[in-house]
């Protein structure tokens, strides 16, 4: 998919362009609409012209300073991922579910499909490491900043071998919220069941803590079946008192 460039539409090299730039300007009082208080050097479309927006309508037209201007085109290239082929499945769910394993079930092409997890970036950094969470305060910075890279290049519509599916896996559980996704898929064993995980040591001590702390940010935020998770909370804090 190539690249917009917006210099080159005839647009910007009309007359009508120049004349409706000067009006919106003025219209403006000649400054930026983002209320910093500098003076309006560009006209930008609200609605850009590569999604349709209308090219002389004073209506999607605002006058902006050239910082506020570069600043609106990094958020709108990071949406660039909307318009891109690949298609985005975000799989969530507690520190200790197995993401990887529902990532296996949906994979159609693992050698050109995109996986981006912090367990996969933490193995590829660290040798012998195969949690992320064991992982010490700056080894956890490296990996993590490994799967931000990654990340930001998805947001820009940037994917290795042009890879026409990605699955992300993310154990915030507001990922929803600030992760790009076509769809999302929830992989949630309960409470219960990675606690029994941990202590018959299929998983290390660390991910009891995490989970915790997973499931009652959900309740905190009331969230679908976090309210069932509830009574496995109270369990949980009275078993931690009687241990």
């Amino acid at each position: 998919m190539g690249k917009w460039d917006a210099l080159s539409s005839p647009v910007y090299h009309s007359a009508t362009w120049r004349r409706v730039r000067k009006v919106a300007l003025a219209r403006d009082g000649g400054l930026c609409v983002r209320g910093c208080g500098r003076a309006a050097r560009d006209v930008d479309h609200i609605v850009p012209l590569q999604d349709g927006g209308a090219p002389f309508d004073l209506s999607n037209l605002q006058s902006l300073c050239r910082p506020c201007h570069n600043r609106k085109g990094q958020e709108t290239q990071s949406q660039e991922w909307r318009r891109a082929p690949t298609r985005i499945w975000l799989i969530v769910g507690p520190p200790g579910a197995d993401l990887l394993g529902k990532v296996r079930e949906l994979l159609v092409n693992p050698a050109s499909d995109l996986v981006i997890d912090s367990d996969l970036c933490a193995r590829a950094i660290f040798e012998g490491v195969c949690w992320s969470a064991e992982l010490g305060r700056e080894d956890a910075l490296e990996a993590q900043m490994v799967r931000n890279r990654l990340i930001g290049d998805l947001r820009r519509g940037v994917v290795p071998r042009l890879a026409t599916r990605c699955y992300l896996t993310s154990t915030n559980p507001q990922a929803a919220r600030f992760l790009p996704y076509h769809e999302v898929v929830e992989v949630d064993p309960g409470l219960p069941a990675i606690l029994l995980d941990v202590e018959t040591g299929r998983l290390p001590a660390i991910f009891r803590e995490l989970a915790l702390r997973y499931y009652q940010a959900k309740v905190d935020a009331d969230e679908g079946a976090a309210k069932r998770n509830r009574a496995e909370l109270h369990l949980a804090a009275d078993l931690e008192e009687t241990a």
